[in-house]
């Protein structure tokens, strides 16, 4: 089968060529990553075979209309929504409860512990 009849029969049955295909399937792999990881845009253009970043980003923005890292906070994961144990740490810090002494480690507040090599503690003098 000679290439124009296969670029004839992808057209036909698709509806569009085999470039705007390949383009299609590279932006969207390059959105999946976008919006699936926190890698920066220069990892994701080297994963995937760009030169560099200008590249991927005018080549993202020729096909989706936006660019990599607009696309990113639109389509991107939610913001990281603390734990509440990150929560209850945030309330106590702000009434100044929990919070280490000069030379106190800071897991163990207000105890008077100090951290000694070899994960014993002492008693702060």
């Amino acid at each position: 089968m000679s290439r124009r009849a296969l670029e004839k029969r992808f057209r036909r049955f698709l509806k569009h060529s085999v470039l705007n295909e390949i383009r299609r399937v590279r932006t969207d792999q390059i959105a999946r990553l976008l919006a699936e990881t926190e890698l920066p845009v220069a990892q994701i253009a080297l994963d995937l075979g760009f030169d560099d970043v200008q590249h991927v980003s005018r080549y993202f923005r020729a096909v989706r209309g936006l660019t990599p890292l607009a696309y990113r906070k639109a389509h991107g994961r939610a913001m990281r929504v603390p734990a509440r144990r990150d929560r209850w740490r945030r309330r106590f810090r702000r009434r100044g409860i929990g919070q280490a002494e000069a030379g106190e480690d800071p897991r163990f507040p207000r105890t008077g512990l100090r951290a000694q090599n070899g994960g014993y503690f002492t008693q702060m003098a």
